[in-house]
């Protein structure tokens, strides 16, 4: 199911860092979980052009949105294409970052 999000965009979310992401790669190594993430478009504060985030699956879950969330290194990967939209509309209404940051915590 995971190796399905390769080539999707999605919106990232980590702390204070909010992306518009492709999914360049999703790697399975024992119980853990790498996602390869390329930044389309900066929501927030600067980034490398590509990273990798990584979970072990114990802490990885699957809300009934279809949103990744990495517990203990907290991050999140919005993965359904309607919810991605939701999030871009709301950035290109210049909607204020706090109020991103709860909009996507919330898709969760």
């Amino acid at each position: 199911m995971l190796s399905a999000l390769h080539g999707r965009c999605c919106i990232y979310k980590e702390r204070g860092f909010l992306a518009l992401v492709r999914v360049v790669s999703v790697e399975n190594k024992g119980d853990d979980y790498f996602f390869c993430l390329e930044v389309v478009k900066r929501l927030t504060t600067p980034s490398p052009d590509r990273f990798v985030v990584g979970v072990a699956g114990e802490y990885l879950q699957i809300s009934q949105n279809w949103t990744l969330q990495a517990s203990w290194v907290n991050w999140h990967l919005v993965t359904r294409t309607d919810l991605v939209s939701l999030v871009m509309q709301s950035f290109g209404r210049e909607m204020p970052f706090i109020d991103l940051v709860r909009l996507v915590s919330r898709i969760g």
